[in-house]
């Protein structure tokens, strides 16, 4: 009997541990490297995810929670919070809460206030944005729009690849265009470009995906913008037949993140962080 026991128990921890490791539940972190000739420069990728705890460890002027931020997302955009939570620390000191389209009584440095949007259309999602920067200009430093995977969601079969192509390059012509819009019309604000989020299947959105992307980080790259490129951290910077996919060991269902994406995406957005504090 008790042999019995000690069987299925032996049985059970197997079952757990293998459910854990499948999960990627386990071993959270990826290891941090020192590099005495890091530092942040505007494009923020997975290069930064490697350096910057130490970075920052080793810089300590450095204070990454000066400013207050607003963030502007979905179901991602949730994953990359709960990585920052979970990730908070004396070094890693941004806070978050989530907020309304209505601005808080007072501006809060240290926090990310961020607002899950939801889903409602890229267009939308660009409208929505607008009304939020407007409403949150004296409460807020830094503005963020998160876009989502699904947001190019299949390739139509109707249009030929340069059609779908154009499309893909009209909707980060109309972003862009509303960044630029934003930013003169409120130039005390910090904005910080993204890529759209990847899928670790379904070639042909992940190539719409990555000519939309690329179209951002060209534009940022020749206008010394900030980019929080959400993509090359998602792909670990890889690509499989010149496609960038998100990493499958960043993610539980193909698109989302599991705690290994939620904490490598969060170094990204605390490096994004560490460049405004070393040069804004």
């Amino acid at each position: 009997m008790k042999s019995k026991i000690l069987y299925l128990l032996l049985a059970l921890i197997l079952i757990i541990v293998s459910f854990l490791l499948l999960t990627n539940f386990v071993f959270v972190s990826e290891k941090d490297f020192y590099n005495a000739d890091y530092k942040p420069d505007n494009i923020i990728d997975h290069n930064d995810t490697i350096y910057i705890k130490e970075y920052l460890k080793n810089n300590p002027e450095i204070n990454i929670a000066e400013k207050a931020f607003l963030f502007s997302h979905a179901s991602v955009g949730s994953n990359i919070i709960d990585g920052i939570k979970r990730n908070e620390s004396s070094i890693f000191n941004l806070k978050t809460e989530t907020c309304g389209a209505q601005a808080s009584a007072e501006k809060k440095a240290g926090y990310i206030m961020h607002y899950p949007r939801g889903n409602p259309g890229f267009d939308r999602k660009i409208e929505i944005f607008g009304e939020l920067v407007k409403e949150w200009s004296s409460k807020t430093d830094v503005v963020i729009d998160k876009f989502c995977y699904i947001d190019i969601i299949k390739y139509d079969q109707n249009l030929s690849e340069e059609e779908n192509k154009m499309r893909c390059e009209e909707m980060s012509e109309k972003y862009i265009q509303n960044m630029n819009e934003l930013s003169k019309l409120y130039p005390n604000l910090i904005f910080v470009y993204t890529t759209m989020p990847l899928t670790s299947k379904d070639s042909f959105p992940n190539i719409m995906r990555e000519f939309y992307n690329s179209k951002i980080r060209e534009y940022c790259k020749n206008n010394n913008l900030i980019l929080y490129d959400i993509a090359d951290i998602e792909s670990n910077g890889e690509k499989t037949d010149d496609i960038e996919y998100l990493s499958g060991k960043y993610t539980w269902d193909g698109g989302h993140l599991n705690p290994k994406g939620q904490t490598r995406l969060a170094k990204g957005f605390f490096a994004v962080s560490a460049y405004i504090a070393a040069n804004y």
